[in-house]
């Protein structure tokens, strides 16, 4: 399909025996069209075995820091990042705890800092501050924690339920809010881990939040698309009357916002929420991107054309921000992460290769820089 996007390749990467664990929080954009991605070699079966965080430039990998532990997700701040690694655990016991790193971007190990759960997720950076939150896999609860970035534990406020998604700050009032439970409980904490309010939602599904320019909160909950106040009042509710939300809206110039649907659709709101126009789509995708006012997403789905092949694949569809549908470009495996860069865009996709004969399969991940112009 033809249209007004190139999208042809200017490099891929290809690292045999490998896997991205977090769609959220794996990948990075650097200066000069350069990229962060943290992955995980595998064994034959496809299990994480040492993280590695590589540099991506032209087609090329620097390795910049690698562990015997699983690597899940990162966040860059300024010349420093902060990574977290994965525990393990058994039905009865923990084998090893979650670790929160800080490096340099040069590789320099500069602290750890052992959380209390086997899991992290993507640490928030907030002037001098590290946020982050783990899970206790044995008794469904977790911990949110905030350190200095000196390492040094400010405090640690046990969660009575895991919490859904990293820690999102309310930066005009310098406060927390979570998303705990699996029917869900919202909660605004204060810096100093002190509950500073609590709401119940009837939310069994994930939950994402985002704001537009004018810094409105949006998410997705209870199957639908809402727009909040900061004490958590809900302004407008839109219900799809097919599917249900699973993701936060990204917004055009205009105001107008864009959600993926769990029913292969897109569906786009005016800043009211009322439906402007609902499409379908290829596949199961994730958050959509915003291009000069196109919208673009990258949507897996399970692929059956022969015995011999990637067992999904990925395809990027763009759309006008009145719904018609521009083009199509189709990349092999199944989609993790995109980064727009000017006029590049990196995909990075978890590619698994059947082989029929012996019913194994080979893992891989993959990398594509696109031209977009």
């Amino acid at each position: 399909m033809k249209g007004k996007y190139d999208l042809t390749i200017n490099w891929q990467i290809e690292i045999p025996s490998s896997h991205v664990l977090n769609n959220r929080g794996s990948f990075s954009l650097l200066k000069n069209h350069s990229t962060l991605l943290a992955y995980n070699e595998t064994d034959e079966n496809g299990h994480p075995t040492m993280g590695r965080l590589v540099k991506l430039t032209q087609g090329k990998i620097d390795n910049i820091f690698n562990t015997n532990r699983p690597l899940s997700s990162f966040v860059l701040d300024g010349k420093d990042i902060y990574l977290v690694s994965l525990g393990k655990f058994t039905a009865t016991r923990v084998l090893e705890k979650a670790v929160l790193f800080k490096i340099s971007d040069y590789g320099v190990l500069k602290w750890t800092y052992q959380l209390m759960g086997t899991t992290g997720k993507v640490p928030v950076v907030y002037h001098d501050s590290i946020f982050i939150v783990d899970a206790m896999p044995l008794n469904g609860k977790g911990n949110l924690y905030r350190l200095n970035k000196n390492g040094e534990l400010l405090f640690k406020k046990p969660l009575e339920a895991r919490a859904s998604f990293e820690p999102y700050i309310f930066k005009d009032k310098e406060e927390i809010l979570l998303c705990c439970g699996r029917l869900r409980e919202l909660e605004i904490l204060d810096f100093e881990g002190n509950v500073k309010k609590q709401k119940d939602i009837n939310q069994t599904g994930s939950i994402l939040f985002s704001q537009n320019e004018q810094e409105e909160l949006f998410a997705a909950i209870d199957d639908s698309i809402v727009a909040l106040d900061n004490e958590l009042n809900v302004l407008w509710a839109y219900k799809p009357a097919l599917g249900f939300a699973h993701e936060a809206p990204v917004f055009d110039s205009k105001g107008n916002s864009y959600s993926l649907l769990n029913m292969k659709r897109l569906v786009s709101l005016d800043h009211n929420g009322n439906e402007r126009w609902m499409v379908h789509v290829s596949g199961h995708g994730r958050q959509a991107l915003i291009i000069e006012d196109d919208i673009m997403i990258i949507t897996s789905r399970p692929n059956e054309n022969e015995p011999e092949t990637e067992l999904s694949d990925s395809r990027i569809e763009i759309f006008t921000k009145n719904g018609e549908k521009l083009q199509e470009h189709l990349l092999p495996g199944s989609y993790v992460n995109a980064i727009k860069d000017n006029d590049t865009l990196f995909v990075i996709t978890n590619s698994i290769v059947a082989n029929p004969p012996n019913n194994s399969v080979c893992y891989s991940v993959k990398i594509f820089s696109l031209r977009l112009h």
